[in-house]
């Protein structure tokens, strides 16, 4: 099915799609900008291997690029975070349900690919002295910034997935549940806890 089809030609109509979806608010400008840029690193270093065409990514190639080293965000060259595969698989995943759709192919490189699951103590709950600093430092903010909120969400047990989405309706409860200061039915942007000194 996808033999004939160059795999720059395959990755623009992919990216195409992609674009219209996030026109559509099917993907935040966010996911588009990460998706698009590692869809990009993924072409080139296909191209880099020999690919030319959508079947030349194979599932060696695709466990390559997914736990292909990296830079750290200090600068240093080090093995794939196990986010980071996560993320460039899903992607992968993503590109490839895409290709399907357009019919330019009918496979999907990474279906077999396992990967280690994230460790579960990687998350701990934060320490009292974690929680004070955390509040000291959403309370003390040059200028009035959504910190303080995020920090009282997150500290009433929020996910970080579901801070982007707080709207002022919802942050007082958490904020109080919390011990942040904040008076009920005050606005965020007369809270405390998102003021600076």
């Amino acid at each position: 099915m996808g033999s004939d089809h160059s795999l720059t030609h395959a990755l623009e109509r992919v990216l195409d799609v992609w674009q219209s979806m996030a026109a559509r608010n099917e993907f935040t400008d966010q996911t588009y900008d990460k998706f698009s840029l590692l869809l990009g690193r993924l072409g080139r270093y296909a191209h880099l291997r020999g690919a030319l065409t959508v079947d030349d990514i194979t599932t060696d190639l695709a466990e390559d690029f997914i736990t292909a080293r990296g830079r750290s965000r200090h600068g240093h060259v080090s093995e794939a975070a196990v986010a980071t595969m996560l993320l460039r698989r899903s992607v992968l995943r993503i590109a490839f349900r895409t290709l399907r759709e357009l019919g330019l192919s009918d496979t999907d490189p990474t279906r077999d690919i396992q990967l280690p699951r994230r460790a579960p103590g990687d998350v701990r709950p934060l320490t009292e002295d974690e929680v004070v600093s955390l509040r000291h430092q959403a309370s003390f903010v040059a200028r009035p910034s959504r910190h303080g909120a995020a920090a009282a969400f997150a500290l009433a047990g929020g996910h970080s997935g579901e801070i982007g989405h707080i709207r002022v309706r919802d942050s007082i409860p958490y904020a109080a549940a919390s011990g942040c200061t904040a008076p009920p039915r005050q606005t965020l942007a007369g809270a405390p806890w998102t003021r600076g000194p």
